[in-house]
């Protein structure tokens, strides 16, 4: 598949759900590659299903989580819930419009805030807009509110309707040039249910209008996407491109979840925990346990600085009690590396705001291996450009280096940092994202560079290194075993 085309599978599951993951695994092996797939329609509509069972093969995307009390974060981290209403932004640009089963909880304005002056690639939908349902008289299946979206000109505009949804496609239309295929998906076992399909980021413009374009009801509340319209509802509007919230009481890393897996706790100081970590990278050492695991903030935010800002709004992440004692942490487990061998330390934070709860992972690296960190770090940055990917720029601090721009960083903005612990020197790597919540960026790329950088390639993915309870409690005895005279709490 070309760098400036990616291959998509479309489709709506039914309440068999590890069929539906296994029919995308099965067709991404015979009809594929494909670079992601959509799910459409209600997702997760059984509360017994075992998670674990769901292992896909390729990224899945979805918006429909009808059975909320599903731990959606102890998913297989290639399922992305998208939300209720928004726009998600994949790597190499290509934009994603979605509309949960939710229209009626926001006022039409919110809509129109979303989509407005927006293009658009693809646009997923339970219902369909108005303007297409009344063409075909299925009045039920459809939503008013959605004709506003027609504007966004979206390549494919994905839906299913109520119940076990209807297959129908509409002939394809075109609006300023750009051709619009309007597709709904029955549910799996009650019609056709898939659709595959290559789009691109720059699709071709036709000269000639294509088809009739739809017609939304000139007596309706329409309104254009040009944002002419007040409105009064701030409170929802500022709630559209919320991810998934998951609370304490379900989040794997919360000390207050009653499933909370308390056996891979190695040590707790007064703000953090160390953890090791599921699906480790490596696997165990002569020293009994593999070194790859987690600091944690025992509070529940998805960012330090959320965590931060909640007590004091002009606090300074680096400046708090929780920054400084995940420092100390830090330092405790670098001196514990160093005495087991000659280790070098490396540390990485993904923080973002669609995050669950925050965390920073670490693992040793062998001091004969970490001198290429740079540059297996530079070539995992040029693989995923080649691949179509937006490209990253990182910002180098040595030890001695002013580090004003960091903290202004965290302070601020989504990031990735990267900290190395050397025999005798320190040095970060930070990778800013920017305030755009819906930007992409692979949650698996710190675990990628250093995958290739130990020559793991076949441990990159997390779910396919599980161990079983036993082993894991072994592995923290053993850490928890070595670490003891380094714990940071017997200092005190």
């Amino acid at each position: 598949m070309s760098a400036t085309m990616l291959k998509v599978l479309v489709i709506h599951p039914s309440d068999d759900l590890i069929k539906s993951v296994t029919i995308v695994n099965s067709q991404n092996k015979k009809a594929g590659p494909f670079d992601f797939a959509l799910f459409i329609g209600d997702v997760f509509t059984k509360d017994h299903i075992n998670l674990d069972e769901l292992e896909p093969d390729i990224p899945i995307y979805f918006t429909q989580a009808k059975d909320e009390s599903i731990n959606l974060s102890k998913l297989h981290s290639n399922f992305t819930y998208l939300g209720d209403i928004g726009i998600y932004q994949l790597h190499n640009g290509l934009k994603i419009g979605f509309v949960g089963d939710c229209t009626k909880k926001y006022p039409e304005e919110d809509i129109i805030k979303v989509f407005k002056d927006q293009t658009l690639d693809i646009v997923l939908s339970k219902l369909w807009p108005d303007a297409i349902a009344k063409e075909e008289k299925l009045l039920l299946s459809a939503d008013q509110r959605l004709d506003v979206i027609l504007d966004s000109k979206p390549q494919y505009w994905f839906a299913c309707g109520n119940g076990k949804g209807l297959y129908f496609k509409r002939e394809p239309y075109s609006i300023d040039g750009r051709v619009t295929n309007f597709i709904s998906l029955a549910e799996m076992g009650s019609g056709r249910f898939w659709y595959a399909l290559s789009i691109s980021k720059t699709p071709k413009v036709v000269s000639e209008p294509v088809g009739k374009r739809p017609i939304a009801d000139s007596g309706s509340s329409k309104r254009p996407l040009d944002g002419s319209t007040n409105s009064n509802s701030k409170k929802k509007s500022q709630q559209m491109n919320t991810p998934f919230e998951v609370l304490p009481e379900s989040c794997f890393l919360c000390l207050s979840n009653p499933n909370f897996e308390l056996h891979m706790v190695v040590a707790v100081a007064k703000t953090c925990f160390i953890s090791i970590t599921k699906g480790p990278l490596p696997t165990r050492s002569k020293d009994g346990f593999s070194g790859h695991g987690m600091i944690v903030p025992i509070e529940h935010f998805p960012t330090l600085r959320a965590l931060v800002y909640s007590k004091d709004s002009n606090g300074k992440v680096q400046e708090s009690d929780v920054y400084l004692e995940l420092h100390q942490i830090q330092l405790s487990l670098v001196a514990m590396f160093r005495s087991l061998g000659n280790n070098s330390t490396v540390f990485w934070e993904i923080s973002r705001k669609r995050s669950v709860h925050a965390h920073l992972q670490f693992l040793p690296v062998p001091d004969s291996l970490i001198s290429a960190f740079q540059k297996t770090l530079d070539s995992q940055i040029e693989y995923m450009k080649r691949l179509g990917s937006e490209s990253i720029e990182y910002i180098k601090f040595s030890q001695n280096d002013d580090l004003d721009e960091l903290y202004e960083t965290i302070n601020s903005q989504d990031y990735v940092l990267f900290t190395i612990y050397e025999k005798n020197t320190v040095t970060k790597y930070l990778i800013k994202l920017g305030t755009d919540e819906n930007k992409f960026f692979d949650a698996q790329f710190p675990r990628k560079v250093i995958a290739v950088l130990l020559d793991l390639k076949n441990r990159i993915h997390w779910s396919k290194c599980k161990q079983t309870r036993d082993v894991e409690s072994a592995e923290k005895a053993a850490f928890k075993s070595a670490y003891e005279k380094f714990d940071i709490m017997r200092q005190q």
